[in-house]
């Protein structure tokens, strides 16, 4: 099985080459051992990504054991406890909001574009609605 990128050196940099597409990018390294790494980690990546994803969980996981289990519904609780004496009422209404019941218990890392993107589709539809008057009637 041939590699989907191949590592090159210019002025002392390291990029790689993407075999499939033709895109170069650098590496941000001089060092070579580090190169060689980032080029390794970015062929295992193109191969895997399932098992990139779980890698990716267990280095998380090292670093702070309770980041693949933190939900947003916890980011929520500390946005509120931070600001002024008014801050914790407008979050609370602010996250009573249906459109976060979508992500609310949802781990921070399984969390896609997707899924923020449908939030703020629900949002904007939410507040779209409630700024249209009723047909007819004179304010």
């Amino acid at each position: 099985m041939t590699k989907q990128y191949r590592i090159f050196r210019r002025r002392s940099v390291y990029y790689v080459h993407d075999n499939l597409t033709g895109k170069q990018e650098t590496l941000h390294t001089k060092n070579k051992v580090d190169a060689e790494r980032l080029f390794h980690a970015k062929n295992e990546s193109a191969q895997g990504p399932l098992l990139n994803r779980n890698l990716g969980r267990v280095y998380l996981s090292a670093s702070d054991p309770e980041s693949t289990k933190r939900t947003w519904s916890a980011v929520m609780e500390e946005l509120r406890s931070h600001g002024r004496a008014s801050t914790p009422e407008r979050y609370d209404r602010a996250m009573r909001d249906t459109a976060l019941s979508r992500i609310r218990n949802k781990p921070i890392i399984e969390t896609t574009a997707a899924d923020l993107l449908a939030v703020r589709r629900a949002t904007l539809l939410k507040q779209e609605q409630s700024q249209k008057s009723p047909v007819g009637l004179i304010p």
